[in-house]
């Protein structure tokens, strides 16, 4: 059986805590460690095609690398593994969450364990 992380794929729906809808999986990143043995890291394939190292570093530093997210963050993103969640909101960029918040995926939509307001960016 799939972890939970894995069973995540582009365009499901993101549910926060508090049951309230916070937008759609447009992007989503597996980390370099092992969510289920912190510490332990994987050598999974990455989900973004042709990739190689460089390519990778400039999409990553573009799709994370905003003024408003800290390079201590922007790591810690690279390292567990993220999904970018494109907003429901009129005014709000997209927003990005590590896969540790991840509480469990069902019909098509992914429940955090964390309150929208604790995503990080938007």
């Amino acid at each position: 059986m799939l972890k939970q992380q894995e069973q995540i794929t582009e365009g499901m729906t993101v549910i926060d805590v508090n049951g309230n809808r916070v937008g759609n999986v447009e992007f989503i990143k597996f980390g370099d460690e092992d969510l289920q043995d912190p510490g332990v890291e994987v050598n999974e394939p990455s989900t973004a095609p042709d990739e190689t190292p460089n390519f990778f570093d400039d999409i990553a530093r573009a799709i994370v690398g905003g003024p408003d997210i800290p390079q201590e963050v922007r790591q810690n993103l690279l390292r567990l593994g993220y999904m970018k969640i494109g907003n429901t909101g009129l005014f709000k960029g997209n927003r990005y969450a590590t896969l540790d918040a991840v509480d469990h995926v069902h019909d098509d939509h992914v429940h955090l364990s964390i309150d929208s307001d604790a995503l990080i960016g938007g």
